[in-house]
This record gives C-alpha cells, structure tokens and sequence, in this order.
C-alpha cells in the first residue's frame, strides 16, 4: 500500500473498530492487513478473511478506495469470521424463507465466480430487494448476502434504513442479522444500529 494512505486508513479503522465491543474484538479478531492489490486464482479482491484477521485492499481515494467502501469492506469480512466462529446465532432456515420460492444459492464458487461473470455489484439495487437481496452481490452465496447486509448495517450510507423499511423481504433479513449479532454481544440492538447513520 501507498506510504501515504497509511495515514489515512488508521482513523477509518479506528471508526469502524470502535463499533464492536472490546471483548469481541479480542475473542475474534487478531489483525486487519492492508494491501496495495490482491488476487485469487486470478481474480482480484476488494477484500478477504481467515480465521482471526482480515485483509483490505487499498489503492487510493481516486481509484475508488474512499473511506466508506474501507470501512465498510472491514464490516464485509468480519462478518464472515463472525459467521464461521457462532454458526447458531444465525437462523439460516428463516432467512432462505425470504428468499424468492425456488431460490437456491448455487454458485460453487461463491464470490469468485460472481466477480468472474461480473455479477458482483455492491450497489443497492431495489428492483433486487423486493427479492429480499440488497445487491447484485447478494445473490452468489449465503455469507455473502449476509456480508452485504452487515457490511451496509455497520457503515449504512443515508438511504440505508429508507430501504430496509421499504422491502419487507429486506427487513426480515434485517431483523435475523440484528439478533445474530445480539446473540454475539446484548450491545448490538436496532437502537444501536440506527445510530450508526450519524456517526
């Protein structure tokens, strides 16, 4: 990463860890790495995760790197540790009840094949949330429907909780993230959640 963003990224990362509970930071995460670039069988990532630590690409403001998509690629990932480390917090019966009928995540690949066919949109997209999917994204896999909604839960831009309230499908997958981080931490309330937006 450019010498120069160094400076830049520590605050973002201040703001963003200071959403979590001390204790869960602790218990669940290790590091944050930032990179100039990444890539997996060939395919280049906004951001990646193992088992303790997470890992953020960062290649300047006018590549697109601005502090929301870092903060919010930060939320993205952690949740996947979050994800794998309290696999019953989560109802994933009720939320594939949301879904369309017949929905199936069926990408094998998850988020490399749908950056691979260019269906990896992280944009809000409504004609999707009457589905119950927030983005394009959203589609590919079950963590990554959750990642998005996580990741725009943590760091919600203005129009965030204007949508949530707009698509019931949306809401109720809402309404799971919010109790499976709950389950994590009894800090993590609606309340607390919305409060984000003016932070």
């Amino acid at each position: 990463m450019a010498e120069d963003e160094i400076s830049r990224v520590s605050p973002i990362m201040e703001k963003a860890l200071k959403k979590y509970p001390v204790i869960v930071l602790q218990t669940n995460l290790k590091a944050v790495y930032f990179l100039k670039s990444m890539k997996f069988y060939d395919v280049g990532f906004g951001g990646t995760n193992s088992n303790d630590a997470v890992y953020v690409t960062d290649n300047g403001v006018s590549m697109g790197y601005t502090d929301s998509y870092l903060e919010q690629t930060f939320h993205h990932e952690f949740s996947s540790v979050l994800f794998r480390n309290y696999p019953s917090y989560l109802d994933t019966v009720a939320w594939k009840e949301v879904n369309i009928p017949g929905f199936d995540y069926s990408d094998p690949e998850a988020g490399v094949g749908a950056i691979r066919k260019n269906q990896s949109s992280q944009d809000a997209d409504t004609i999707l949330c009457k589905n119950g999917f927030f983005t394009q994204y959203a589609y590919s896999s079950l963590e990554n429907d959750v990642n998005t909604l996580a990741q725009n839960l943590f760091c919600p831009g203005p129009e965030f909780w204007v949508i949530v309230e707009s698509y019931p499908k949306i809401r109720k997958k809402i309404s799971l993230l919010i109790r499976f981080y709950y389950n994590i931490d009894t800090v993590f309330t609606e309340e607390y959640f919305r409060k984000l937006i003016t932070q």
